[in-house]
């Protein structure tokens, strides 16, 4: 999978109509006899497919780089592991785990899905907006982390305002690699002022920047919306 040759597709068919799960892990996960990942799946997992699937038909099945919660994932040799059953409740529909493994069919397979972007993209500030984010939005728990998607080798900065424009945070976040090479950048925030107080209820604007350091002088800067309800 490269950058311009779109998603990655996983065909095959099934000989009769069967609820399929496909898991796709990170590089260097490996497996025991009982198909079970290491590092454990919490760690491991990248991305899940479920789904019920026709019997004699064609299927394909895409993947687009990104993980679970929609971030480009750096490259490498990615592994996938895919399971169906003809007994729809012998597989979770939402996480794709394994409820009865008696029910499973016998081909159980692992197989790899190669991911080389070598930082080639057409549009690295529309990538940077598109996968620079905060999750959860609205912040309903106790904190809410920032995902930064890094188009090139540089620095990042993270300054969060209120609809006032008042300064509530100011984070360095220091160099930091391509995303394509060490997955995107992660802060999590706690919901505290730079006094380290909590900060109200209400919307909030973080301004994200990065800025080039290696072969370039490249900025980009993106405002995001967060809510604290």
């Amino acid at each position: 999978m490269r950058g311009d040759t779109g998603n990655a597709i996983i065909a095959y068919q099934v000989s009769e109509t069967m609820k399929v799960a496909i898991k796709i892990y990170k590089p260097g996960t490996l497996f025991d006899p009982s198909g079970n990942p290491s590092p454990p799946e919490a760690v491991s997992l990248v991305r899940r497919i479920v789904g019920i699937r026709p019997a004699r038909t064609q299927i394909q099945d895409t993947w687009d780089g990104r993980d679970s919660k929609l971030s480009l994932v750096p490259d490498g040799n990615y592994k996938f592991k895919i399971v169906g059953s003809t007994d729809a409740n012998a597989i979770d529909s939402i996480t794709g785990n394994v409820l009865n493994p008696t029910a499973l069919a016998e081909d159980r397979l692992v197989d790899d899905v190669p991911l080389v972007m070598n930082g080639a993209s057409a549009d690295p500030e529309g990538d940077f907006v598109a996968n620079t984010f905060a999750y959860p939005n609205p912040a309903t728990g106790p904190s809410m982390t920032f995902s930064v998607y890094m188009p090139f080798r540089g620095n990042a900065f993270l300054k969060l305002y209120t609809i006032a424009g008042q300064l509530v945070l100011d984070h360095a976040f220091g160099e930091q690699a391509a995303s394509y090479q060490n997955g995107p950048v992660a802060y999590v925030w706690n919901k505290i002022n730079q006094s380290g107080r909590p900060v109200a209820r209400g919307l909030y604007y973080a301004v994200i920047r990065v800025e080039e350091t290696e072969g370039g002088a490249t900025v980009f800067q993106t405002v995001k919306k967060v809510l604290l309800p």
